[in-house]
């Protein structure tokens, strides 16, 4: 039996439950907010922990910080997409949920930097549960011709949460201050907006195992037997894995290199940074919704992944020419709005492969996200003192690679059956 018609079949058979997608819909956005939440508490964090003589080298651990969180996910997230396709999508979700919770307040009461490090490896290794099981759970249980729109969602969903937690935190860590002022909890300031976030994710892993089936999914791949193009299938998911490096690694060296040249070489304002970057969040989240309707299945492949490729290297080459801030604003935006497109187009196809269990392929992608978003930020910080803003052009000629990449995908969003 054509394994294509099995996994069609199974869809047809079980549509999604709206409140079901609505839960994991809610799973990622929470541990995105989560992400978003700790970034403007981390030099808080450093003040608490580090003696004034080593002040300097805070800015070093802020930015490992974030290296070893990214790092454990590229790790986890493979591991934890095959143990959902043994136990079931659920426990996974829920198990990834109520560790990062944990995680968040262990990082609210660090008391010393091995402690915080630890934290946030562990927060790491619990977030990669969710985001790749999720599609997962997603692809299996919802029909072609609503899958790609879910998924966008779904990438939608965890946007949201980034763009929502820097002003979350924000706002709770005003009321923490009353608290701290008061005598009334001790770290209010840093301590009260992680407690609401990781409260939040509790409230949502309710909502997953109340939600979600408990079975696991039928071993779909197991009773796979025909094997007519084993070797197309594989050089296919391949080429999209390799494209999901590649824009996820110029989304990473585009947020370092533009936050360097805005704040070194611009001379902008950093609310105008704070706007940019709420600009990218929300235009990838409009693209994303308004553009993946169920017209995506004829569209996904190569027919818009290689414009979308060649529109991001575009607005990448404009951004040393931008004289004003206006001019900024539009190239930002197309960077954005492309990417938008580009990663659940990605994620859609990845959904659709027939050679991998589902579990592991998602996973091998957001492993993929994790490391390639890592090693951007990584290349813009250590080229920017040499290239300056030129940098930009150097990721625009990996993103035209991308588009050139992109021709040896399959033209149609459906990978080649294996």
């Amino acid at each position: 039996m054509d394994p294509s018609s099995i996994r069609l079949h199974h869809t047809a058979s079980t549509p999604a439950d709206s409140a079901a997608f609505v839960a994991v819909m809610a799973s990622t956005f929470t541990v995105s907010l989560g992400y978003g939440v700790v970034l403007p508490i981390v030099p808080f964090i450093m003040d608490r922990l580090m003696p004034v003589t080593e002040r300097g080298i805070a800015s070093w651990h802020t930015g490992a910080l974030a290296g070893i969180y990214m790092l454990f996910i590229f790790l986890f997230a493979p591991l934890w997409g095959r143990v959902s396709d043994r136990i079931g999508r659920r426990p996974v979700i829920l198990l990834g949920l109520i560790g990062y919770a944990a995680t968040l307040v262990l990082f609210a009461f660090s008391n010393s930097m091995s402690f915080a490090y630890g934290a946030r490896a562990l927060a790491g290794a619990f977030v990669s549960a969710v985001a790749p099981v999720a599609s997962a759970f997603v692809s299996e249980t919802t029909s072609e011709a609503k899958r790609a729109r879910r998924l966008a969602w779904l990438g939608a969903s965890s946007l949201a949460g980034f763009l929502t937690g820097p002003a979350m935190s924000g706002g709770f860590a005003q009321l923490g201050k009353v608290l701290d002022a008061t005598g009334a909890w001790y770290g209010g300031a840093i301590a009260l907006p992680l407690f609401a976030t990781a409260t939040l994710g509790l409230i949502v892993a309710i909502a997953i195992y109340l939600r979600l089936p408990r079975s696991a999914p039928p071993a779909l791949l197991a009773k796979h037997s025909a094997q007519r193009n084993v070797a197309a299938t594989r050089h296919s998911l391949g080429i999209v894995l390799a494209l999901n490096l590649l824009v996820t690694f110029g989304l990473g060296s585009f947020e370092v290199g533009i936050t360097l040249q805005m704040s070194q070489s611009a001379g902008f304002e950093p609310s105008r940074l704070a706007t940019m970057f709420a600009e990218c969040s929300l235009v990838m989240i409009a693209v994303q919704i308004l553009v993946f309707s169920p017209a995506v299945k004829a569209l996904s492949g190569r027919r818009l992944i290689i414009p979308a490729f060649l529109a991001m290297a575009l607005g990448l080459a404009l951004i040393p020419g931008g004289t004003s801030f206006y001019m900024m604003i539009v190239s930002v935006g197309l960077i954005a709005a492309s990417a938008g497109l580009i990663m659940p187009a990605l994620t859609h196809m990845v959904s659709l492969q027939t050679v991998l269990p589902l579990g592991v392929a998602l996973g091998a992608q957001t492993s993929l996200s994790s490391i390639g978003q890592g090693l951007g930020s990584a290349a813009a910080g250590a080229l920017y003192g040499v290239l300056a803003e030129r940098l930009f052009w150097v990721s625009a000629v990996f993103m035209a690679l991308g588009a050139g990449l992109s021709f040896a995908m399959p033209r149609s969003s459906t990978l080649p059956a294996a």
